[in-house]
């Protein structure tokens, strides 16, 4: 799963270079976690809850904050 969690946030880091919409950050941070997580063996459908969960948590907290302070 390590590798997996590594290309998913590779992947996701260059579609959000390319597109610079502020999207997938927050799922290449959770990403990032979900890695961790692989790190210590926890099981994958609990990675995948990690992944999801906390990239739509980031996503919806902080995207209109972030976008004011950068306009």
């Amino acid at each position: 799963m390590t590798i997996l969690w590594l290309a998913i946030v590779i992947f996701l880091t260059l579609i959000e270079v390319m597109t610079v919409n502020l999207v997938t950050i927050w799922f290449v941070a959770s990403g990032i976690v979900a890695l961790i997580a692989s790190f210590f063996d926890i099981q994958p459908i609990i990675q995948l809850a990690i992944f999801v969960i906390l990239g739509i948590i980031l996503l919806l907290t902080t995207k209109k904050p972030l976008e004011k302070l950068l306009n």
